[in-house]
């Protein structure tokens, strides 16, 4: 893996890490989804080093994720809080980013967009931008596992065909959500499901507000993420998103279609220069 520098902000009176890959051109920011033992890394780590060869990388942790994560930090599922820590690093950065976010990450992201940031553009992987209730996958899925089996089980439905996962991630999302504290802190933030998914859902209008190029990529099978009312979201109300949905891909785009989630990224790069 690339070499990363680490950049420490405060949001809120809270500390923000974003782990940074140094370069020129235009910067990629990268915001990762929710899950337990999630981090940016563990979301973007197959594909960083294939990234945007020679751009800035900015890998967000999420405040309460990863090297973000500490008992200072309140349990709430706080999606202004993250979309403040997200501008926050784009006004670092100083000039015009890319967006790249996986799953939630991936709606806050848009989120973001719709607030006529200056940006060259977002990718939205498997994003709950649209949808009534969380699905059964969903809320097993933001449920603390108990122990490393029920990681494993809570994550086998996230493939197209549920399928025990890769025991190599098991074990590394395991590592890094079996630390003292986690799994309370974890279980009280996502306590409420609704209302978790109610707070990072696009409205017609902000999504009808939309200014800049998008991607926005899902599976059909997503169970997690079910395709079809974002798909309805992005036909009715985004005419600047490109809708691409892949057969036999469940919530995992970033895993099953990383080439295609660089060849969206490697799109908003070169409209830039066109």
């Amino acid at each position: 893996m690339s070499t990363f520098e680490t950049l420490s902000l405060e949001i809120n009176g809270l500390q923000a890490i974003s782990h940074v890959r140094p370069g020129s051109g235009t910067p990629l920011v990268l915001v990762h989804g929710i899950g337990p033992g999630t981090d940016g890394f563990a979301n973007f780590g197959p594909i960083l080093d294939r990234l945007a060869p020679g751009h800035p990388l900015f890998v967000l942790d999420l405040i309460g994720f990863g090297a973000s994560w500490n008992n200072a930090v309140p349990a709430r599922f706080d999606a202004d809080l993250w979309t403040r820590q997200i501008e926050a690093v784009l006004d670092r950065i100083r000039q015009p980013a890319i967006l790249l976010g996986n799953s939630v990450g991936g709606a806050l992201s848009m989120r973001v967009a719709c607030r006529a940031r200056t940006l060259h553009g977002v990718v939205a992987l498997g994003a709950p931008l649209a949808g009534d209730a969380p699905t059964a996958e969903l809320a097993a899925f933001w449920r603390a596992p108990a122990d490393k089996a029920a990681m494993a089980a809570c994550m086998a439905p996230m493939a197209a065909t549920i399928s025990t996962p890769d025991p190599a991630i098991v074990a590394q999302r395991w590592a890094a959500f079996d630390r003292p504290g986690y799994p309370a802190w974890f279980a009280e933030a996502l306590a409420d499901p609704s209302r978790a998914l109610r707070s990072v859902r696009l409205s017609p209008a902000d999504a009808a507000s939309l200014s800049h190029p998008a991607h926005v990529l899902h599976g059909r099978e997503d169970r997690a993420c079910p395709a079809k009312p974002i798909a309805r979201l992005a036909v009715d109300h985004m005419p600047n998103a490109t809708l691409c949905v892949f057969a036999g891909c469940g919530h995992h785009v970033i895993m099953t279609h990383a080439n295609e989630t660089l060849m969206a990224v490697d799109r908003l790069l070169k409209g830039i220069s066109a």
